[in-house]
C-alpha cells in the first residue's frame, strides 16, 4: 500500500536469534515482532522505540537489541498489507503465527 511518501509500507518480521545478550535487559519483549515500515532499518528503529523499558537497566544506556543484526533477524513478509500506518503492529508467537491485536 502506497502512502504519501515514495516508498510503500511493507511488513517486516523481526525475530530474535540470540537472546542471551545483556542488551535484552533493555527490552520489554524478547519474542518476534511484526512492524509496518518503509525499510528494515526503519522497522528496527520502531521496534527499539516501542519495546524499550521505561527505565533503562543501565542509566543512560541507549542500546537496543532490536538494532543489532547479530541479535535480531529482519525480513519482509506478506502480512498486514491492509494496515496503513507505521510502527509495531503485532506480536508473533513461537510457532511463527501472528496475533490479531494492533499495538498503538
Amino acid at each position: 500500500m502506497k502512502t504519501q511518501f515514495a516508498h510503500p509500507l511493507a511488513t517486516w518480521k523481526l525475530s530474535p536469534t540470540e537472546v542471551e545478550s545483556t542488551l535484552w535487559q533493555a527490552s520489554i519483549i524478547r519474542g518476534a515482532q511484526f512492524v509496518r515500515a518503509r525499510s528494515s532499518t526503519q522497522a528496527r528503529l520502531f521496534a527499539a522505540e516501542r519495546l524499550k523499558l521505561a527505565i533503562p537497566p543501565v542509566p543512560g544506556a541507549l542500546a537496543s537489541p532490536w538494532l543489532d543484526a547479530q541479535l535480531v533477524a529482519c525480513w519482509r513478509v506478506d502480512l498486514f498489507t491492509d494496515v496503513d500506518r507505521l510502527g509495531v503492529i503485532g506480536v508473533a508467537d513461537l510457532a511463527g503465527t501472528q496475533t490479531l491485536a494492533v499495538q498503538p
